[in-house]
């Protein structure tokens, strides 16, 4: 029997890896698209957060060639980006998502947590759809690089105060995986969790 070529072995690898995730940032708007009228203290809060991030990125790659730039966000927010074109994918970004009307910051670049943005909108008691949580997640705590599967599907549980997110984490170019679990508690700041594949998290 003839063997697969070499097209249709990389197509079999690649393809799972290049498979959109349910968290995947979202793309710049087309050009010519009209800035939104953000108000005058979440436009001065976008300025502070790109050059934070830009500042950030320059201890790795060379800062002139550093770009910026704002993505509208869920939720009601507008995430601030700084990035190197030409870094290795998954890598050169920083997200940091402000909410579109005060301009705070949430996340691991922000003034506060994504712990402080849930709790602020009630998530513990009723959770947001889960897409949109795993995408604000993503951007939030890993700059909207994470690989994220959809298979199993993420899943989001809310007991005793808490808020939990799991899903599981793919990494380039080896395509292994963990678990991904996030916990959003009463108080302080979310806990994340990392475990292994071959360790069920789940119950049969």
């Amino acid at each position: 029997m003839a063997r697969p070529g070499l097209p249709i072995l990389l197509s079999l690898f690649v393809a799972p890896l290049l498979a959109p995730a349910t968290s995947a940032a979202p793309p710049p708007p087309p050009p010519n698209t009209p800035a939104p009228a953000y108000p005058e203290v979440v436009k001065k809060a976008l300025e502070a957060a790109h050059e934070r991030l830009e500042t950030k990125l320059a201890a790795e790659y060379p800062r002139e060639r550093i770009v910026t730039r704002t993505e509208p966000g869920p939720f009601s927010t507008v995430v601030a980006v700084a990035a190197f074109p030409d870094a290795y994918p998954g890598t050169g970004v920083l997200r940091l998502p402000l909410d579109a009307e005060s301009g705070v910051g949430y996340g691991r670049h922000g003034e506060r947590t994504l712990a402080d943005f849930a709790r602020e909108r009630g998530w513990l008691a009723k959770p947001p759809p889960t897409d949109e949580l795993v995408r604000f997640m993503n951007v939030a705590l890993f700059d909207g690089v994470a690989i994220l599967d959809k298979e199993p599907a993420p899943r989001v549980t809310h007991d005793k105060g808490m808020l939990t997110l799991e899903l599981v984490r793919r990494y380039m170019p080896s395509h292994a995986g963990e678990w991904l679990v996030v916990i959003i508690p009463k108080e302080g700041p979310e806990q994340v969790e990392r475990r292994p594949m071959h360790k069920p998290l789940r119950a049969p």
